[in-house]
C-alpha cells in the first residue's frame, strides 16, 4: 500500500548565493536578567517543564520571512523554534548556542533547585536561559562545570536578537562544539521539506552568515553582545546545491536507518514534531533511531555530527 514512499528521503544540507543571505550585525551592550516573567525549568533536565507552561507562546506580533507569517515560538536548547499558523509544514530554527544544553539544576534539585532557569518575559518576546549546563561536561566533569547565558528576543521589525550573558568554560575541549567557540545558527524549513542552514561566525563584533561551510565564532562574545539577524530581505532562495545521504524506510514504524557515505555514529540526534516541539532526543549509537514510540505524523530529523548539521523529514505510522 504505501510501496511508493519506499524510496529514500535526503538529508540535506543547502548552499545558496548571497541574494539570500539574512543581514547580520552587531552591537556592544549590557545583559540584563530579566526582572520578571514567567519561570520555567529547562527543557532537557532532570524535572518536568511546570504543568501550567504552554507548549507553544504566542507571539505578541507577527514575524515575517521568507514570505511566511510566523506568529508562536517553542522553547528549545538555547534556541527557538519559530511556527506559523498559516503554513503549518514550515519551521524556522533560530539558535543562538549552538550548544546541547542540560539544566544544571539536576545535580541537586533539593539544595540547588532550578540553576539554570529559563525565563519567559511578560511581553511574550524574549527567552533566557541562564546558567546553563553544557551536556557533554556533564558527563565528564564532577566538578568546575562549565556554564553560560543567553537570551533570544523576537522584535516587531522582522528581526531577532541574540544577546549573550557570561560565559565560565572550564574544559572547552569538552565542550559540544569544541573549544570554547558558540556556533549560532538559523535553519528554514519548507513546507516541501527543503532545509537551508545559515551559519553566523567569526568575530562576535563583526560577524559573517553564510552556508558555504559549518563554522562558528572565533572567539567569545563579550557580556551583553547582541547579535541582531535582519529577516527583511529572506523573500527567495536560489541556486540551491544539495549534499545529500539517505534515510529508509519512509513512513517508518520502528526503526529509522540512516545511510550512507558518512557514518553517523557518536553523533547527536532530535526529532522536532511539525508544532515546534522536541519529541525525541540522543546520541547515535549506531546508524539508526528507534522511533517506535512516536506518535502517527510528519517530523524532523536534525543530526550533529562532525560539526555539520543534517536534516530530513519523514513519516511515522503504527505497525
Amino acid at each position: 500500500m504505501y510501496k511508493f514512499f519506499t524510496t529514500f528521503l535526503l538529508i540535506v544540507v543547502f548552499q545558496i548565493s548571497a541574494e539570500a543571505q539574512i543581514k547580520v550585525t552587531s552591537a556592544s551592550g549590557t545583559f540584563d536578567t530579566l526582572k520578571s516573567g514567567t519561570p520555567i525549568y529547562y527543557q532537557f533536565s532532570w524535572d518536568d517543564p511546570m504543568d501550567d507552561f504552554p507548549e507553544k507562546l504566542r507571539l505578541p506580533f507577527t514575524l515575517k520571512a521568507f514570505n511566511t507569517f510566523w506568529d508562536s515560538m517553542v522553547i528549545s536548547d538555547g534556541s527557538v523554534h519559530i511556527v506559523s499558523s498559516s503554513n503549518p509544514d514550515a519551521l524556522l530554527l533560530v539558535d543562538a548556542t549552538g550548544w546541547d544544553l542540560m539544566d544544571i539544576g539536576n545535580v541537586d534539585t533539593i539544595n540547588y533547585p532550578n540553576l539554570s532557569m529559563i525565563t519567559v518575559s511578560d511581553t511574550g518576546d524574549e527567552v533566557e536561559w541562564l546558567n546553563f549546563g553544557f551536556y557533554n561536561e556533564l558527563e565528564e566533569l564532577d566538578t568546575m562545570l562549565s556554564t553560560g547565558s543567553v537570551k533570544v528576543r523576537v522584535n516587531n521589525s522582522n528581526t531577532i536578537d541574540f544577546i549573550y550573558g557570561d560565559y565560565a568554560i572550564s574544559r572547552p575541549d569538552l565542550c559540544f562544539e569544541g573549544f570554547g567557540s558558540l556556533r549560532p545558527s538559523v535553519t528554514y524549513v519548507d513546507s516541501s521539506s527543503n532545509f537551508t542552514t545559515w551559519y553566523i561566525y567569526g568575530d562576535p563584533a563583526s560577524p559573517a552568515i553564510d552556508t558555504l561551510k559549518d563554522t562558528a565564532f572565533d572567539h567569545l562574545p563579550l557580556i551583553g553582545q547582541r547579535i541582531n539577524l535582519d529577516f527583511n530581505k529572506t523573500n527567495f532562495i536560489k541556486r540551491i546545491s544539495k549534499l545529500s545521504v539517505k534515510i529508509s524506510p519512509n513512513p517508518v514504524a520502528n526503526i529509522l536507518n540512516i545511510s550512507g557515505s558518512k557514518d553517523f555514529s557518536g553523533g547527536t540526534y532530535q526529532v522536532i514534531a511539525m508544532d515546534g516541539n522536541i519529541v525525541s532526543r540522543g546520541r547515535l549509537g549506531a546508524n539508526e533511531i528507534n522511533v517506535e514510540e512516536l506518535k502517527t505524523g510528519n517530523f524532523i530529523l536534525k543530526i550533529h555530527k562532525d560539526d555539520q548539521l543534517y536534516f530530513a523529514r519523514f513519516m511515522k505510522l503504527n505497525d
